[in-house]
């Protein structure tokens, strides 16, 4: 039988990231955000800090959209609008 690929949580939460998933550390799972140099930020779906608090973010992100993509911007206004930007 085949064994399975082991659980490496860095290349989970960098995939997850990748994807525009929202990610959620509590306690000791901040410190794979520290080591993979992620930074918690709301706005962009990374949610760190107690249990309470991470659960409260994340319920309410939930409540929009559930991927963040504008973690990559990479269309520019310019070729995007319909309209003129100045």
């Amino acid at each position: 039988m085949p064994s399975s690929p082991a659980f490496v949580p860095e290349e989970f939460i960098r995939e997850a990231y990748s994807h525009g998933k929202a990610i959620a550390a509590v306690g000791s799972g901040s410190q794979v955000l520290d080591m993979i140099t992620i930074s918690a930020d709301a706005t962009m779906g990374i949610f760190q800090g107690d249990a309470a608090t991470v659960t409260s973010q994340v319920l309410k992100a939930l409540s929009g959209p559930v991927r963040f993509p504008w973690r990559f911007p990479v269309d520019s206004p310019s070729i995007c609008s319909r309209g003129n930007v100045s």
